[in-house]
């Protein structure tokens, strides 16, 4: 993190660019102090801090990316978009149902214009498929049951939410089980909305 007094040094010095890396690192969490002032700092220096990005976006701190690809790209220049189009291609290839940088990635060669929609229709497709096809795994019974725990769970926080730890212990494996059920239930629709969002444009 990026304190105060740490922030006022750097927005006083004649060059950023030694303190380019820690400012990266001062927006690897938005909620993270000084963040947003963080974010414009760096706008305003696209230039310099490509090169940097090009590193990160690769990295495996998904969050961090996806703070990059939410606050920092969509701003640059077209040529500074077409210098990390590479990665961001990688991105759009991955399945990312946690932080669902892969739709980011592909939202943003859509909107730079580096790609057209039927460049990037048949990953997206697959995706769609990909997630389908993980989804089939879980029973009709499974999910019934995920969905008690999910009624008993609101039931605890509205009646006695002392017992929600007591609830989380004793269910941990299949709560885990659920979580990642509803992770993947919530990136499918996701997928879905932004391929009829870009069948609809195109």
């Amino acid at each position: 993190m990026v304190d105060d007094v740490r922030l006022a040094f750097i927005v006083q010095s004649k060059d950023i660019q030694p303190f380019i890396p820690e400012l990266l690192e001062g927006i690897q969490d938005m909620n993270w102090p000084n963040a947003c002032s963080i974010v414009e700092i760096l706008s305003a220096h696209p230039e310099e801090v490509m090169p940097h990005v090009k590193g990160i976006l690769l990295s495996d701190d998904t969050m961090w990316v996806y703070w990059i690809l939410e606050r920092l790209i969509p701003n640059w220049p077209l040529h500074l978009v077409k210098a990390v189009q590479a990665e961001l291609i990688i991105l759009l290839n991955r399945l990312d149902p946690y932080e669902e940088n892969d739709l980011k990635a592909a939202c943003i060669l859509l909107d730079s214009g580096l790609m057209k929609w039927s460049d990037v229709s048949e990953v997206i497709v697959a995706k769609e498929e990909q997630v389908v096809a993980q989804l089939s795994v879980y029973s009709a019974e499974q999910i019934e049951h995920f969905e008690e725990l999910e009624r008993y769970r609101i039931e605890v926080l509205l009646n006695d939410p002392r017992l929600i730890v007591e609830y989380v212990q004793e269910k941990n494996e299949i709560l885990k089980m659920k979580s990642k059920y509803e992770t993947q239930v919530g990136y499918l629709e996701s997928i879905r909305e932004f391929r009829e969002q870009c069948e609809g444009i195109s």
